[in-house]
């Protein structure tokens, strides 16, 4: 089993204290609790729980630390790209929604109104002087 195989170098790094059917055990319960994880990241968890401050023996408690931490980083990079993409109410702005408002037929129609209607009020008080 390869989880056997990563665990023993593991464990091998730390001191080679534990006997391999301690080593089994902790590749078997490993598999049953991140089996929704690849190879790969249970590979790499370990990897980057080695580089922690190891004492004495591998344990299983320090195992699934190590692999909790390396779920925990991988959730928070998903949930920080899928809030790039998605609006929450706060990843836009606190004015977006004046922005989107201020961007809308019914807000443009009401500047145009406006300003046809300075353009009118100019275009009579120019004719007037004319007039007379």
């Amino acid at each position: 089993m390869w989880i056997s195989d990563v665990l023993t170098e593991a464990d091998a790094l730390c001191g080679g204290k534990n006997p391999p059917h301690v080593l089994a055990a902790f590749g078997r319960m490993a598999l049953a609790e991140f089996q929704h994880r690849s190879v790969q990241s249970l590979v790499l968890a370990v990897k980057e729980g080695l580089c922690r401050k190891v004492y004495g023996a591998l344990t299983w408690p320090q195992i699934a630390e190590w692999l909790s931490d390396h779920e925990a980083k991988v959730v928070a990079l998903a949930e920080w790209e899928a809030a790039q993409h998605c609006f929450t109410g706060d990843n836009l702005g606190a004015d977006y929604l004046d922005r989107l408002e201020y961007q809308s037929d019914g807000a443009k129609i009401k500047r145009q109104s406006e300003h046809i209607a300075r353009l009118e009020a100019k275009l009579r008080t120019n004719k007037q002087p004319h007039e007379q």
